[in-house]
């Protein structure tokens, strides 16, 4: 049986007209049955491979943002380290300030009427 390509229209008109009807019913219920069958698992192949790809891509979008965050949130604590260690350090000064001998000297003289003694002495406890 020849047939033709020029389309599917030279096909079926050919084939009505050499072939008997038993024969293109057979044909046609065979291709049919075949294209379904081989539709349904390409398909099913290809929907598994769509939710494949779009999950890896869910979680490599997910991990990558998780990363970024936890970027952030790294110069975020590092900020805060610097903040800290220079409000220490101001701290540190403040008090050393405030423990010099001669700011407590000049406050009790000044304020609070205090004087200086003419001779310290020391008692050391020896037995």
């Amino acid at each position: 049986m020849v047939k033709y390509t020029y389309g599917n229209l030279a096909e079926k008109s050919f084939e009505a007209k050499h072939s008997s009807p038993t024969d293109s019913a057979f044909h046609s219920r065979r291709r049919k049955k075949e294209k379904i069958q081989l539709n349904t698992k390409w398909r099913a192949r290809c929907l598994f491979l769509v939710i494949l790809i779009s999950a890896m891509g869910m979680f490599i979008t997910f991990r990558n943002g998780l990363a970024a965050r936890q970027g952030y949130d790294l110069v975020k604590a590092k900020q805060s380290v610097a903040t800290l260690e220079k409000e220490n350090a101001r701290l540190h000064l403040d008090i050393a300030s405030l423990k010099s001998p001669e700011r407590i000297r000049s406050i009790a003289v000044g304020k609070l009427g205090m004087i200086l003694p003419p001779q310290v002495y020391f008692a050391d406890k020896k037995r």
